[in-house]
């Protein structure tokens, strides 16, 4: 077998065991409470981290409306007219030619987003549980598992890790 034969089957034998592998990571998963670890012949370690809660906009406008009652949120005046106009005519005859925006910047967002993570009521937010992923990690004896599962095969990976 040459070199780009070798790398085809290897590459299909990968794509393979992926399949493979989501399969069985569902069984997994199902066989794990949130929470739990497993840790089999001293392979490595699967586990299923807890439900974490994470602050979350659920309504845009009422937590905007909120942050700009915080200190550190900002206005700007925006200018749509030619400015020689606007200063001339500004406050008697062309008040449309001017606008407010509050803007709000990250650390404020982050600010009362971890602030809602912590329970405080913060307008348009709400906790939201999410479901981190299974972790699986492979420790060294796994590693040299594998590659004496693969040494007998025309597909052998010399050299390892």
């Amino acid at each position: 077998m040459n070199v780009f034969e070798k790398l085809l089957l290897q590459t299909a034998v990968v794509k393979q065991l992926n399949k493979v592998i989501g399969q069985t990571r569902a069984e997994a998963e199902e066989a794990l409470e949130r929470g739990d670890t497993k840790r089999p012949r001293g392979l490595g370690s699967v586990s299923l981290p807890p439900l974490k809660s994470k602050a979350q906009v659920v309504d845009d406008e009422a937590f905007a409306a909120h942050c700009a009652t915080v200190d550190g949120a900002t206005v700007a005046v925006s200018i749509t007219g030619p400015m020689e106009e606007v200063l001339a005519v500004l406050d008697e005859h062309a008040p449309h030619l001017i606008g407010e925006k509050t803007y709000l910047p990250d650390w404020l967002i982050e600010q009362e987003l971890k602030a809602a993570a912590s329970g405080k009521p913060v307008p348009g937010v709400e906790l939201v549980e999410s479901a981190p992923s299974m972790r699986v990690t492979a420790q060294d004896a796994a590693m040299v598992e594998a590659l004496e599962i693969l040494a007998g095969t025309p597909l052998a990976i010399e050299g390892g890790r």
